[in-house]
């Protein structure tokens, strides 16, 4: 956004806390049974080719499951067999860009 094609690897980077979310088995549209572990504290970002996943496991499966456990949402998550680690967060946001 600043038009800069670079930013400049920082001196000092926060060292990565051992909390995470964890999930097992994501099952939702091409997901087939995907673990994935999610660092907390941290920016993370999910990167992948078109339809491989990344809005399914994202939107379906983590944001349901959690809005159902945090927020007490009536929403129904696309399938999993475990996520571990949803006790380390006490409030939910999601942010939407529309372009």
């Amino acid at each position: 956004m600043s038009g800069k094609k670079r930013i400049e690897v920082p001196e000092y980077r926060r060292p990565a806390s051992d909390r995470k979310i964890s999930i097992r088995g994501a099952r939702s549209n091409n997901l087939k049974g995907v673990d994935v572990d999610i660092p907390l504290s941290i920016m993370t970002v999910v990167t992948g080719v078109s339809g491989s996943g990344k809005s399914s496991l994202v939107n379906e499966v983590l944001y349901k499951s959690l809005a159902q456990k945090i927020n007490k949402s009536k929403v129904k998550p696309g399938l999993y067999d475990k996520i571990e680690g949803i006790d380390q967060l006490d409030k939910l946001l999601i942010l939407i860009n529309h372009r």
